[in-house]
């Protein structure tokens, strides 16, 4: 997964725009938006996983990762 990620970034960032070097880095960050977007949404549901490990990050014992589980 993590080459695909690096792919897709540099696919992305390979563009080549003409302009000032600020003009040409703000074209590239548009370029990858919908990438990252896309990328992102492959996950799939990834704020509902976040807290859930939060959620059992504060409280191990309750999720069933205590050190004596009965």
């Amino acid at each position: 997964m993590r080459k695909i990620q690096g792919q897709v970034i540099q696919d992305g960032w390979n563009t080549s725009p003409s302009g000032t070097f600020m003009f040409k880095v703000t074209k590239r960050l548009k370029a990858l938006k919908p990438l990252l977007r896309r990328l992102r949404a492959s996950y799939g549901r990834i704020t509902e996983r976040v807290h859930f490990l939060k959620g059992v990050r504060r409280d191990p014992i309750s999720a069933g990762w205590g050190p004596f589980k009965c």
